[in-house]
């Protein structure tokens, strides 16, 4: 994705909704509640806090926030890698975040009509079906999902390709 028009989609996106992926939204939640864990477990090596903060900034003017309830459950199985004593108050900072989210449930009959969905997987499908549903702007850092948005003609953010191209200008 060209530069230019990465930063046409941020703008046409600002105060619309976006939804962001598991990983990406664990990277925020990590990042809002211990910033210090960043590059860790819980994150992965690649997630640092510059990445935060640039997710931060990209997704401060979205409303609201999307999530399906796959989203949540892979990221909360990913910050149950901040370690056994650390993991009750990271879920503790997530109950209390999520009301700054609007969860969507669809229907898992509708999800598998998706096109990409056996390839993809349930997650996946129910990414590109809430993504055409309500109109809104895809993060992610899944480089399937985000090829397959594409072809789709559905608005997306492949975030490795994004930080590198922001980070280089």
């Amino acid at each position: 994705m060209r530069l230019e028009r990465a930063r046409a989609l941020v703008d046409e996106y600002r105060g619309r909704p976006m939804l962001v992926d598991s990983n990406l939204l664990v990277v925020l939640l990590i990042g809002l509640w211990r910033p210090d864990l960043l590059g860790g477990r819980a994150t992965g090596d690649e997630y640092r806090r510059e990445d935060f903060e640039f997710l931060a900034r990209l997704l401060e003017s979205a409303r609201p926030w999307i999530v399906t309830p796959h989203i949540l459950t892979e990221a909360d199985n990913r910050i149950e890698r901040v370690g056994i004593n650390l993991a009750p108050n990271a879920r503790a900072f997530v109950g209390r975040f999520l009301d700054r989210l609007e969860e969507t449930r669809p229907r898992a009959s509708r999800i598998v009509e998706e096109h990409g969905f056996a390839r993809l997987g349930l997650a996946d499908g129910a990414i590109i079906r809430v993504a055409r549903k309500h109109a809104c702007l895809v993060v992610t850092s899944d480089h399937a999902l985000s090829t397959e948005l594409g072809r789709l003609d559905l608005p997306v953010l492949y975030y490795p390709e994004l930080r590198q191209r922001f980070s280089t200008d």
